[in-house]
């Protein structure tokens, strides 16, 4: 995550990923697509993927997000960076049912006014944790 010093992903993407990238564009142009096979989509394990998929069951639960209302501009940079369209100006930013709380709108705000309860370091923590137990580093794969 951006307040990372240093993230899971960091060095990525790299020069192997632009080289995917570029062989992508190639097959693409020139109608070169082939099968998907749906075993390339799973990087866990059988394990590992159950304990995933169970809690796909459980409700999602969104970190609240607070405005203070004093620094907002209600300048609408939270709306434009949220990729679920889940941002509303209403007058002051309003955050509906489809967040799935990706942070950008924190992030991106440019008078740090939507503030989270969130404290970032667990997160990094849970999230370097995830990394290490699933040995999540798959390779760069490119479908078509």
């Amino acid at each position: 995550m951006w307040t990372d010093e240093s993230p899971v992903g960091q060095g990525h993407p790299d020069a192997d990923d632009d080289r995917q990238i570029r062989e992508l564009v190639n097959r693409l142009t020139q109608g070169n697509a082939s099968p998907l096979y749906l075993d390339a989509l799973d990087c866990l394990s059988a394990e590992d993927s159950g304990e995933v998929k169970k809690k796909l069951d459980e409700p999602w639960q969104n970190v609240p997000k607070t405005i203070d209302e004093e620094k907002c501009t209600q300048c609408g940079t939270c709306v434009q960076v949220c990729p679920a369209g889940a941002v509303a100006l209403d007058p002051l930013p309003v955050f509906d049912v489809n967040c799935f709380d990706c942070f950008n709108c924190v992030r991106e705000c440019p008078e740090s006014a939507i503030v989270s309860p969130m404290n970032f370091e667990v997160l990094h923590d849970k999230i370097r944790k995830r990394a290490e137990k699933f040995n999540e580093k798959p390779p760069t794969q490119i479908f078509v």
